[in-house]
């Protein structure tokens, strides 16, 4: 066996250990000359192009490997942001994309805005949920 001292251009390959291995963020399929790219978010990947080695970013990721995003955070195309109060889950940014709402122990209705149900208000206190309203009062704010 021969060893290589360079690597075809173009091909997404680069010399290691007197072989050519792919470039980082591709993999080998094992059929094509080309090493392949991977897929977002990972940065690495091998067999596949979504078989993440590494992340992009792992910033708000699951894990160094498992770049879903972690719980109470959305995917934007290019890295995983928090999800904003009242939103403990959500799909997107801002609170009318709730999936689930801050806390359990509020009283939020069941829309995707997290709103305080009747005889409830939300609190002056940041991120502090809903308080019971006066028992004299329908409503309040």
């Amino acid at each position: 066996m021969h060893n290589c001292t360079g690597c075809r251009k173009g091909i997404n390959r680069s010399l290691i250990r007197s072989g050519c291995g792919c470039k980082d963020g591709h993999y080998d399929d094992g059929s094509n000359i080309n090493c392949i790219a991977c897929k977002y978010p990972c940065g690495n990947c091998k067999t596949r192009s979504t078989s993440c080695t590494s992340c992009r970013t792992t910033a708000n990721r699951v894990s160094a490997t498992d770049c879903s995003c972690k719980p109470g955070s959305y995917e934007t195309g290019s890295s995983c942001q928090l999800c904003q109060y009242p939103c403990r889950t959500c799909k997107g940014l801002g609170s009318g994309n709730c999936l689930s709402c801050a806390s359990t122990i509020d009283k939020r209705s069941s829309t995707s805005t997290c709103n305080c149900i009747g005889h409830y208000y939300e609190t002056k206190v940041l991120n502090t949920g809903c308080a019971i309203c006066n028992y004299k009062c329908k409503d309040c704010d």
